[in-house]
């Protein structure tokens, strides 16, 4: 469906209620794992590539544009807690299952870039940072830097 078409199914436009903002997230919802396996014919359970979950993600990315643009044309607006509801109700289970590794890896990830901000800053690393940091290129990095950091002649190790 289109955001028009659940503007006017729901009849969002008319005032926005627990009932229709419930009755939209689960529509939207049924939306959402009627798609995943439209966009991923070919995924397999525990073989899955970066072409997996990018196909997911473009998926998760179709059903906020959907949410965003339902949001624009309505009176009031749908908060982001209810995007984070419905994110974590309907897009994390199917998310998780499909892809239970990639979690860990958006965490490592994300440490990761708070690892080279900290670089970029001049920060200290502790131990513990280091001996979690999994890439191995990175590591080099970060210990060489720190063995600057800690003699005073840190050069710029990010280049």
């Amino acid at each position: 469906m289109k955001p028009k078409e659940y503007i006017l199914k729901f009849k969002l436009d008319k005032g926005l209620t627990r009932d229709k903002v419930n009755s939209f997230m689960k529509e939207l919802g049924n939306e959402f794992k009627e798609l995943v396996p439209i966009r991923m014919p070919k995924q397999s359970m525990g073989n899955v590539t970066q072409a997996d979950y990018n196909k997911f993600q473009h998926v998760v990315t179709e059903i906020k544009s959907k949410w965003d643009g339902v949001n624009k044309k309505i009176p009031g607006s749908l908060t982001d807690h209810q995007w984070n509801f419905f994110f974590a109700y309907y897009i994390l289970p199917i998310r998780n299952k499909l892809f239970p590794n990639m979690e860990n890896k958006y965490k490592e990830i994300e440490f990761e870039k708070s690892i080279k901000a900290k670089m970029s800053h001049l920060e200290e690393i502790t131990e513990d940072e280091l001996a979690k940091i999994k890439n191995p290129y990175l590591h080099a990095k970060v210990q060489y830097y720190l063995e600057e950091l800690h003699a005073g002649i840190y050069a710029g190790v990010l280049d």
